[in-house]
């Protein structure tokens, strides 16, 4: 049994190694001195005991810390800039523990909710709500394959409550938990591996609802990774002329995505895969196509 994801754990060996994740930057600030710093600053590294992790510009700010003079972690000015708004509230949301809701992420950046919604969409395509969303199901989806156990894996993806965890849940795992942690089993699964203009991907449906996706180098490495996932399922690949109207819309959401010269990867790749799910619930399960499309 895997054990989940350790976020405290993860930034102490970042600030260990000065490891730099672009687009992904936190800080960390110091009890002792007052101030906060970049991962990579190149002074001395404190006591893990006078250290507290803090996501953006913003937080340590308010919470009383000065900036450092030698990795100037302020030197980037966010406040002006619709593209790097919308980018830093997506760093912000990437490296929290918990799927932050729109009015924290909004009181980080010092603007408010009704700008931080409109800026949001704007730059990044989609509403804040339906990228975190995407966020905090991956990292369900993670947990359970990882061996959580179904109750730990809904308060440590951040989830609310249970409740919240539980609506529409087939249509999220296409499967009930316990089957999807248990490799599928008793459910029959149809899954492809698709090329286009942007990054390979595999998706993986049943009757009910999407359970897997993801992106990789090959189609031999993405056809094994589901059968490692759901081994004890039945597992059907198969595709006929009726996937043209898919594969369509697919060049459709590529084009749109590769236009967008000025986001990273990571964000392109949420982006990408809300729009593949949105047009497989439509295509194949809304219109309950999902036999005749993949069979």
């Amino acid at each position: 049994m895997y054990e989940s994801f350790n976020l405290e754990k993860f930034r102490w060996d970042c600030l260990q190694n000065k490891t730099k994740l672009k687009g992904e930057e936190f800080f960390y600030a110091v009890k002792t001195t007052g101030i906060f710093c970049r991962i990579g600053c190149p002074a001395k590294i404190p006591r893990r005991e006078n250290i507290i992790f803090i996501a953006s510009i913003q937080q340590a700010i308010k919470a009383g810390y000065r900036p450092c003079l030698r990795c100037k972690p302020d030197h980037i000015n966010f406040t002006n800039n619709h593209l790097n708004l919308a980018l830093e509230a997506c760093r912000i949301l990437n490296v929290s523990e918990n799927v932050l809701s729109a009015k924290e992420i909004s009181d980080q950046l010092s603007i408010s909710l009704f700008h931080f919604h409109r800026i949001f969409k704007q730059e990044i395509g989609l509403t804040y709500k339906k990228y975190a969303l995407v966020i905090l199901e991956n990292r369900m989806r993670y947990n359970l394959k990882l061996g959580v156990s179904i109750t730990n894996a809904i308060y440590d993806t951040g989830y609310n409550s249970s409740n919240r965890f539980y609506e529409n849940v087939d249509l999220k795992l296409g499967m009930k938990p316990k089957e999807f942690c248990n490799y599928g089993i008793n459910t029959t699964i149809y899954f492809l591996v698709l090329k286009n203009n942007f990054r390979l991907f595999s998706l993986a449906l049943t009757a009910k609802g999407i359970c897997h996706f993801n992106f990789g180098n090959s189609e031999d490495e993405l056809t094994q990774d589901i059968f490692n996932l759901f081994k004890k399922s039945k597992l059907i690949h198969r595709i006929n002329n009726d996937i043209k109207q898919f594969e369509n819309k697919i060049t459709e959401v590529v084009a749109e995505i590769v236009g967008r010269k000025n986001l990273p990867l990571q964000v392109k790749s949420i982006l990408f895969q809300k729009k593949i799910f949105d047009i497989a619930v439509e295509l194949f399960l809304k219109q309950g196509k999902l036999y005749n499309c993949i069979e």
